[in-house]
């Protein structure tokens, strides 16, 4: 194995474990979220709240905003899909 394949072998090792750590740090042990749950969320959350500034009724606002969190929900699952792809892929 030459230099490159070793170390892209560690980074792919690093993204799994990193991402294992993710999954069970907000599923099972009740922890403040990690820094993998942190970005997602937060540009999901960010984006449902300046379209619930373009709404001028309180109701209509409420409505947005309660699709923010099953929003983010899916876009944590894809996030942590797609960084188990990424860490098999460098490990391949």
């Amino acid at each position: 194995m030459t230099f490159v394949r070793v170390v892209v072998l560690l980074a792919g090792i690093v993204v799994l474990l990193g991402t294992a750590n993710s999954v069970l740090t907000v599923l099972i042990v009740p922890r403040p979220a990690t820094s993998l749950v942190v970005y997602p969320v937060l540009v999901v959350r960010t984006a449902f709240r300046r379209v619930s500034h373009l709404t001028r009724t309180y109701p209509a606002k409420d409505r947005v905003l309660a699709l923010s969190e099953p929003v983010a929900l899916v876009v944590l699952l894809i996030t942590w899909l797609a960084m188990t792809m990424v860490g098999f892929t460098l490990v391949n």
